[in-house]
């Protein structure tokens, strides 16, 4: 048995669902999810029920058993491979972020399909989905909240500013020829106040918090890919399909300088600014 601490919003969920199911995978064995710590953790909820993951909680004689028995992981660098989360027999406690394309690589098919979402869109989310098909999307993300509102998250992460979006916008259109955007907040109202974007632009903001998961089925059903240092938008990026698509990502991910050379996939264009 493995079992997953959750925590963190839902792109951060994703990873750590992830690199346990590529674990769980290679040795065979059940995959248990901890969802405990969200009781006292109040920036976020436990968000993958309405993918289609393989969902089964750990019970209080789970984690009992586990934790006496057997392996505890706490990871150092959450941006870092490590192959021993793979490599060591279960079972095993999970504890960590795993924000890595290293540990979904090798179950990409699956992790495709676990993240699909589980009901239909419906009403305006079908509606743009509709017109994303339609189109030469560009799915632009702008990840603000705690980023700018909380001084110590400000300091870890930063916020990509108005020219890294801009200038990305431009060479990808060099690149790909006339596109129309698609852009996501968590700050709508800034971005529609604050960026120019020299192109056909939709901004998508009907959907609350609690139905991320409807923005990340917009988001990954474009076909081209702006994001913002955000795991949010990472996974819109990676999931998305096309096999032609092209995928902007910022080259500084942190503030603080912490090694994230195992984060961004090779085929991805890092951005400087």
């Amino acid at each position: 048995m493995i079992i997953a601490d959750l925590i963190g919003g839902l792109g951060n969920q994703m990873f750590i669902y992830a690199a346990a199911r590529a674990a769980a995978l290679r040795h065979n064995v059940p995959l248990k999810l901890n969802i405990a710590g969200f009781v006292r953790y109040k920036l976020h909820h436990y968000a993958l029920s309405n993918l289609s993951i393989q969902e089964d909680f750990a019970t209080a004689e789970d984690l009992t058993e586990i934790l006496v028995t057997g392996r505890i992981y706490r990871e150092g660098n959450p941006y870092g491979f490590d192959r021993n989360v793979l490599e060591t027999p279960p079972p095993m406690y999970l504890r960590g972020y795993f924000q890595s394309f290293r540990y979904i690589e090798p179950i990409a098919d699956v992790i495709r399909s676990d993240f699909s979402v589980r009901t239909p869109a419906e009403g305006q989310d079908a509606a743009v989905l509709s017109m994303i098909a339609e189109t030469n999307a560009v799915c632009l993300h702008v990840r603000r909240a705690d980023y700018v509102s909380n001084p110590g998250t400000e300091q870890h992460h930063g916020v990509c500013p108005r020219e890294y979006y801009e200038g990305s916008l431009s060479h990808l259109r060099n690149r790909v020829g006339p596109v129309t955007l698609f852009v996501f907040s968590d700050d709508i109202y800034w971005a529609q106040a604050n960026l120019r974007l020299d192109a056909p632009t939709i901004f998508v903001g009907h959907n609350r918090a609690d139905r991320n998961y409807e923005d990340l089925r917009l988001m990954s059903a474009c076909r081209h890919f702006i994001i913002a240092n955000s795991s949010f938008s990472w996974w819109a990026a990676w999931l998305g399909a096309a096999q032609d698509k092209v995928v902007y990502a910022p080259a500084r991910w942190l503030k603080n300088g912490l090694d994230t050379r195992d984060l961004i996939p090779s085929g991805w264009t890092q951005v400087r600014y």
